[in-house]
């Protein structure tokens, strides 16, 4: 592994600080206050499973796991408080007491993706989950309290969605039908589900996802090419802000921080295997500092709400963390 600063005016450096084991490991999060890092995954022909880990020593402080869950864990997030998590397993969702480690609820529906709770804690959505066949399932909404689960109109095929930061509206990234066809930004009313507006994105847009403060969204497009950079555009005003030229051949996750105008990339080479990680300035477009010849490909990656934290789910089966201060 090599990081390189391509750029006088990169103010930030990135360090490897630590690394965590889990088998199948597919996802990442960090509690609010950043001191949890919580992962999904688990062995082929076992029952899957969350891990909570200390931030600071790496030890393992917590296990969650449902021997009912039969399937791959596809997303987690903590509440805002903190006090919860969720994990998403096929069509259902599970939630936990991060205190206790007792199972709360469990919440069923359709095929279900990426979740989200809502910064009030009443809500919990859920974008769009594909089975084997490539079809796509619908937004879903689950109020915490009671149970009950709602559909958002024309929300096929929206594989990234988010609270508005007052947490009364949902901001989608789709697409018309299972095809990737006629891409959109879309806006529902959290409360009522009702669209307030859609607007048309060019291309076979993938969204990947939204800044902290949901002012600004960054897309790729499917089957990217180099003429086909990473694009990020203005949430309310639907302005196209930059573009940034020379990503990786494929772009698997993108991640803003919340404490500078910085935007991580990861991808690289799925055949072979190798990857890289990217730091952009977000508002400028151009790219700050490259970690290269990283030997697994990276999944996803995750800032700590401080910015201070960067974590990176690879297909080795472990998670990295970063010293990004």
């Amino acid at each position: 592994m090599s990081w390189a600063a391509v750029s006088p005016a990169a103010a930030q450096t990135l360090t490897p600080t630590r690394t965590i084991h889990h088998a199948a490991v597919s996802c990442a999060a960090f509690s609010p206050d950043g001191t949890v890092l919580a992962t999904g995954g688990g062995e082929w022909a076992t029952p899957d499973c969350v891990r909570l880990w200390d931030v600071a020593t790496g030890k393992l402080r917590r296990t969650l796991r449902d021997r009912r869950d039969d399937w791959n864990i596809e997303s987690l997030c903590f509440s805002p408080d903190g006090k919860t998590i969720a994990y998403a397993c096929d069509d259902k969702i599970r939630l936990w007491s991060v205190q206790t480690g007792r199972l709360l609820r469990v919440f069923s529906g359709q095929l279900v993706g990426d979740i989200e709770i809502s910064p009030h804690n009443r809500l919990l959505v859920s974008g769009s989950g594909m089975d084997e066949s490539g079809t796509y399932s619908n937004v879903q909404i689950w109020d915490l309290r009671t149970g009950r689960r709602r559909i958002l109109p024309k929300s096929n095929a929206v594989n990234t969605i988010t609270f508005s930061a007052d947490g009364l509206h949902l901001f989608g990234i789709g697409s018309e039908n299972s095809r990737e066809e006629k891409p959109f930004q879309r806006n529902w009313n959290a409360g009522t589900g009702a669209i307030e507006w859609t607007r048309n994105l060019p291309r076979r847009t993938l969204g990947f996802r939204f800044s902290p403060d949901r002012e600004v969204f960054v897309v790729g497009t499917w089957d990217a090419k180099p003429q086909d950079p990473i694009a990020i555009w203005d949430v309310k005003t639907g302005k196209l802000l930059c573009r940034l030229h020379g990503a990786h051949d494929a772009v698997s996750d993108a991640e803003f921080s919340p404490s500078a105008p910085y935007l991580v990339t990861v991808g690289g080479d799925e055949k072979s295997g190798r990857s890289e990680l990217l730091l952009w300035n977000r508002r400028t477009g151009m790219q700050l500092l490259a970690v290269t010849s990283l030997s697994s490909f990276l999944i996803s990656v995750n800032f700590s709400s401080s910015g201070h934290t960067l974590a990176t789910v690879s297909e080795d089966d472990t998670v990295q963390l970063w010293d990004a201060r």
